[in-house]
């Protein structure tokens, strides 16, 4: 007879073999039915997080960051492998500052929540006709952040 146990997973730690970088799988409504627990690997997330991930994410909080600051965590990631260069690149670019250029009034201490501000963008951009290529890079730069937001 085979007894089989259930594990509610909340997040899976992976790679991502394209990039071959450490990927966040997250889906609150699965649950995965294992034969034998002994040969699944499962703790908390921060048990699971890389020494890289737990520094960065103590350094930043997802939900209130300046600009500046998520420029920084942008070089942080890349630094550490868990971006590629084009979400460096798009988690870097000075917005604000460009902004300003064009005129704008900006308060650049103001605090974004980033991780909010790019789930929404990422929803946008599955509703909407981007390419696969940006909608990749979004994805990756949400999963990153999330997984951050996860661990501290």
């Amino acid at each position: 007879m085979e007894i089989k146990t259930y594990i509610k997973v909340e997040s899976v730690l992976s790679l991502d073999s394209e990039s071959n970088r450490k990927i966040n799988s997250y889906d609150k409504n699965n649950d995965i039915a294992v034969a034998n627990t002994d040969t699944v690997q499962f703790s908390e997330n921060v048990e699971m997080a890389s020494k890289s991930e737990w520094d960065i994410a103590q350094k930043y909080n997802m939900e209130a960051m300046t600009e500046e600051h998520m420029i920084s965590l942008a070089q942080d990631l890349k630094d550490a492998g868990l971006i590629t260069a084009d979400e460096h690149a798009v988690m870097s670019f000075p917005r604000e500052k460009a902004r300003e250029r064009l005129g704008v009034d900006i308060d650049f201490g103001r605090k974004h929540n980033y991780l909010k501000e790019n789930k929404e963008k990422l929803d946008y951009m599955l509703s909407s006709s981007f390419g696969s290529d940006e909608i990749k890079i979004q994805k990756g730069i949400y999963m990153a952040l999330q997984r951050l937001s996860e661990i501290s």
